[in-house]
């Protein structure tokens, strides 16, 4: 189902879109408990995010989603699309956190967390496939400015931060 730019519904299709787009992830097949949300302009489909790795309370409360994402052009990251983007794993699923990992050489995927409100958390020497090392990010449902109405300039102010450096660091 499609709402407004975004893919619902559509969690295979659009995980595999995110897979084969992460040079680490190639041929890796989700399963499990995950949902995945696309991007789409004009029909065509620019990225799509990931939410897998849930970790649980005993009491069954979702306390952590980790987060893999994949995109096409700095075109996605529009305020709308990023307030829904964030509204997914910290409102429908309602989680306290989200993680994402990267390389350490991904200086692009680095710089949009960090431009994004998330914060390295650690480095994590041949995590990623035996070699390459991961670092990772977090952000709290608290911190994320994504939610409040009352930083959305800030946020719009992000975002063009962002799309300029995706621009530069092709």
């Amino acid at each position: 189902m499609i709402i407004g730019s975004l893919v619902f519904g559509e969690d295979q299709p659009v995980a595999d879109f995110v897979s084969q787009r992460i040079p680490h992830m190639l041929g890796v097949r989700w399963s499990g408990d995950f949902n995945a949300v696309g991007v789409v302009r004009n029909g065509v489909p620019v990225g799509g995010v990931v939410f897998h790795n849930k970790r649980f309370l005993p009491t069954g409360e979702l306390v952590d989603v980790e987060m893999s994402a994949a995109f096409e052009t700095s075109d996605w990251c529009r305020p709308s699309t990023l307030r829904q983007l964030f509204k997914f794993p910290f409102v429908v699923l309602n989680s306290n956190r989200m993680t994402t990992i990267t390389t350490k050489k991904n200086r692009r995927a680095r710089m949009v967390d960090e431009g994004l409100g998330f914060t390295q958390e650690g480095i994590h020497p041949q995590a990623i496939d035996g070699v390459q090392d991961a670092v990772s990010y977090g952000m709290l449902r608290k911190n994320c400015l994504w939610l409040d109405p009352s930083r959305h300039k800030e946020a719009l102010q992000q975002v063009r931060r962002v799309q300029e450096k995706w621009k530069k660091h092709g």
